[in-house]
């Protein structure tokens, strides 16, 4: 067994101890896995400092449910202009065909908008018009300022491929032409042999953020990102480095106006098993410093 491997199982033990109510314990075995060669210690914060931390920043923040989730799943929100929220959903609008996973027995997921007004006033959800909805998966979109190019996650499918194919995620790019998503095309990131899921764009839009499993990252999944050349086309694909990827999962970027990363992770120091963290610290289109939990209560047991 390897020192990454080794890692991985002590921080997935933890987790599994704490889910099952052994804090205590789970709190040890998450000690052994910070000090680990491949785990967090590498950002010299003991497990105290780091729960320190979590307390510090919890109680910020205030929950409320919006009314138009589903019985299903819901999930994957983003942002078209100042006026709709765009998000993935297992519900059936009964316009698109309903088409069930055989995995779940929910229907696949598509991509629908909702109006909002004043963060307190919600729309009936539709499904977006156009191309962007296929035959199986797609969630996680991203838009850019002015509401005419969309990014978003796909699962991979082509005739006459095995079922297992089916697992990989890809992501793709759509334009708005008369109120629908047309001109699809898949980015050169994407491969058949790996995942390429989650785009987030950043403020100034010359720099597209990922999730990916491909070859050479640091855990299960990793964050990357690559930046738009001149002509439009992508450059060459960098990996978050150690501060952001840990032997665990990272996903879900966002990016803020003021430059901040927020993301989903399970290999660093949470309340739960897969909890929100972000980092502020940009410099030279580096995150440097250390990754912070956002605490309670959007992260939870």
């Amino acid at each position: 067994m390897n020192s990454e491997q080794s890692s991985v199982y002590l921080l997935r033990y933890a987790q599994s101890l704490k889910a099952t109510g052994e804090k205590s314990l789970g709190e040890d075995y998450y000690a052994k896995y910070l000090v680990g060669e491949e785990g967090i210690g590498a950002h010299k914060l003991t497990l105290e400092q780091y729960q320190k931390l979590i307390e510090d920043n919890s109680g910020r923040y205030t929950i409320r449910k919006v009314p138009f989730n589903s019985d299903g799943v819901d999930f994957g929100v983003g942002y078209l202009e100042s006026d709709k929220i765009v998000f993935a959903s297992t519900r059936n609008s009964g316009v698109l065909q309903n088409r069930v996973s055989a995995w779940d027995g929910l229907s696949y997921m598509d991509l629908y908008e909702v109006s909002v007004e004043n963060d307190t006033v919600y729309g009936i959800p539709k499904a977006l018009k156009g191309d962007v909805n296929g035959k199986y998966h797609e969630s996680t979109a991203c838009f850019s300022k002015d509401g005419k190019t969309i990014y978003f996650t796909r699962t991979n499918y082509k005739k006459n491929k095995s079922e297992d194919d089916l697992l990989h995620l890809k992501i793709f790019k759509a334009t708005l032409e008369n109120d629908k998503w047309v001109n699809e095309e898949e980015l050169s990131i994407n491969s058949d042999n790996y995942n390429t899921a989650h785009p987030m764009l950043n403020a100034s839009e010359d720099r597209l953020y990922f999730a990916s499993d491909r070859p050479g990252g640091k855990g299960q999944t990793d964050l990357y990102y690559v930046n738009f050349n001149e002509d439009g086309n992508l450059g060459e694909v960098v990996n978050l480095g150690d501060t952001i990827n840990s032997p665990g999962r990272e996903s879900f970027p966002f990016i803020s106006e003021e430059g901040a990363l927020y993301f989903s992770s399970d290999g660093h120091l949470g309340l739960g098993g897969y909890d929100v963290f972000y980092v502020t610290n940009y410099t030279e289109g580096v995150f440097i410093g250390n990754v912070l939990n956002v605490g309670s209560p959007i992260n939870s047991s």
